[in-house]
């Protein structure tokens, strides 16, 4: 039952993202740029980040790299790649977009000659996720790369999620596999659930 309302929620928020206009998506986009500039990221040196897979209309984080490095110049940025495998993701240090491909799911991925970083160096992670609720519980896309990712991470690293949408005011199932998120950056505010 409680899977069942998990599905429903990802694809009602799925079909809304994807039927975003153009034009409402650069809007939800500039809101996000917006709220990124409450964020203090002074003490953060290693900041993962995902590329947003434009089929699904995700936030454009390319543009959120340019104004962090800006507003915080000593930031190192982290991407991933997918492991079909074993449904992993590794990390490597972010070196521009020539540096990138574009895996068989859509996703800009870093070339394997990138440079690795180990998860015990991340100190904030930006989640992309479809919907939260407001105890930091998520839905994604459902494979649990992030889940496990987020599992092997030190216990002071930063989780803000990001979504188009507010949080949802129903509980969202989780499992004890589940990683709840610590905030999420939305394009009214950030909405931050623990510290």
């Amino acid at each position: 039952m409680e899977q069942d309302l998990k599905s429903q929620l990802r694809n009602t928020f799925k079909q809304q993202r994807v039927a975003l206009t153009e034009q409402a998506l650069a809007s939800l986009n500039n809101n996000l740029r917006e709220q990124l500039r409450h964020l203090d990221l002074q003490e953060v040196t290693y900041c993962h980040i995902f590329l947003p897979i434009r089929k699904f209309k995700e936030p454009d984080t390319f543009l959120w790299i340019a104004d962090l490095s800006a507003a915080f110049p000593h930031l190192k940025f982290v991407v991933s790649r997918s492991e079909p495998t074993d449904s992993s993701l590794k990390h490597y240090l972010y070196a521009g977009e020539e540096a990138l491909e574009i895996s068989p799911w859509g996703i800009p991925e870093p070339l394997v000659t990138a440079v690795e970083v180990p998860v015990s160096a991340i100190d904030f992670v930006f989640i992309p996720l479809l919907v939260c609720d407001y105890k930091g519980n998520r839905i994604g896309y459902g494979k649990g790369f992030y889940d496990r990712f987020l599992a092997q991470c030190r216990s002071d690293v930063v989780k803000l999620g990001v979504s188009v949408f507010m949080p949802t005011a129903e509980v969202i199932p989780a499992t004890a596999y589940d990683i709840a998120v610590d905030g999420c950056l939305c394009p009214s505010a950030i909405y931050w659930f623990k510290k």
